[in-house]
């Protein structure tokens, strides 16, 4: 699972940006919207990965704070 969300955020990368190269996130606070379920899930696992500090947003305040606990517990900001 998280291997296809790495990859997803590589095309992510592609799409947005026209490079694979994560490593520009680094140190970089990055705002996502959706954050507790679906694609806003898989970007904050991507861009944790990439070593950015994340600002995460969902309407359900429950189900965002219980993710932002998993990033945390896997040692992400």
């Amino acid at each position: 699972d998280c291997r296809a969300r790495e990859r997803s955020g590589r095309r992510l990368g592609i799409f947005l940006h026209g490079t694979t190269r994560m490593d520009e996130y680094q140190g970089r606070t990055i705002v996502i919207t959706g954050a507790a379920s679906g694609l806003g899930a898989a970007m904050a696992d991507v861009f944790a990965a990439a070593g950015a500090r994340l600002a995460l947003l969902d309407i359900d305040g429950a189900r965002v704070e219980a993710r932002a606990a998993q990033l945390r517990g896997a040692g992400r900001e």
